[in-house]
């Protein structure tokens, strides 16, 4: 595994695995949040970085919550990473309960944040 020691480290790990092995390697030990943080501040307008943050299961809350605030809804793989992720809080999950892609709604039926009252299949 290769030391994440900066944003543009875990830039390059991300092109160079994707995200999906990328979230796999690096969820023991996590990543440090001014990384997580970083990523999205120099690449929010880039979707594979945008869906990496979503996928990530230890994103931060409220970086979770930003993502969901400003997520165009034809994004599905970020919408899915979004409402599968148990960091993900309430009020970005309630952001998603509409969302056209069964994939997404069924990803947030599983998640343990969403309180059931505001979400029907």
């Amino acid at each position: 595994m290769v030391q994440i020691n900066t944003c543009d480290d875990l830039v390059e790990q991300i092109d160079d695995l994707g995200v999906a092995e990328t979230v796999k390697v690096h969820r023991k030990p996590p990543l440090p949040t001014r990384i997580l943080r970083d990523l999205y501040e120099l690449y929010h307008d880039q979707d594979v970085y945008l869906e990496f943050l979503a996928h990530y299961p230890l994103i931060p809350s409220d970086l979770a919550d930003q993502i969901a605030t400003k997520l165009d809804p034809k994004k599905s793989g970020i919408a899915h990473g979004l409402a599968s992720n148990p960091r993900c809080p309430q009020q970005a999950l309630n952001r998603l309960v509409k969302h056209k892609d069964v994939i997404v709604r069924y990803a947030l039926a599983s998640n343990t944040n969403l309180h059931r009252k505001n979400f029907k299949f």
